[in-house]
Parts: C-alpha cells; sequence; structure tokens
C-alpha cells in the first residue's frame, strides 16, 4: 500500500496526485479570495478615514466660525449695554 503511493507507474498515483491538484487550485483560489478582502477592507478603512478627517476639518471651521460670530455679538452688546460719553 505505501509502495503504490510513491510509484510513479501506479494509476492511483494519477488519482492522488489529480486530488493534489484540486486542492491546491481550492487553496489557490481561497487565497486569492482572501486577499482580495483584505485589499478591500483595507481601502474601506482607508476612505473611513479620509471622510473622518473632512468632517473633522469642517468641525473645526465651523467652530471658529461660530466662535468669531460669540465675538462679534459679545463686542456689540457691550458696546450698546456700555456706551461711551
Amino acid at each position: 500500500m505505501v509502495r503504490q503511493a510513491f510509484d510513479t507507474n501506479s494509476s492511483s498515483t494519477g488519482e492522488y496526485s489529480n486530488s493534489v491538484e484540486v486542492t491546491l487550485k481550492a487553496l489557490h483560489a481561497l487565497l486569492n479570495d482572501m486577499l482580495k478582502r483584505q485589499r478591500d477592507l483595507e481601502e474601506l478603512k482607508s476612505k473611513a478615514l479620509a471622510m473622518d478627517s473632512e468632517w473633522r476639518n469642517l468641525a473645526l471651521t465651523l467652530d471658529r466660525l461660530f466662535f468669531v460670530i460669540y465675538l462679534v455679538v459679545i463686542i456689540i452688546s457691550l458696546t450698546l449695554l456700555f456706551p461711551k460719553h
């Protein structure tokens, strides 16, 4: 039996070889699929980080804008409440 597995002239070796080849092809396809999913996941993470950065910049800009508006309103209010005579 063991001799048949290593005998290159045996008919079962051809079957064994075909089985290994099919298994290797299946593993290759599986690995390619896993790599594709990994690349897709990294691309999604990259897009999410870019979007997060854009929202953060927008929030900082709006925060500064509202702060300036707040300061202007306070200054105008103070000048109207306490005018110089």
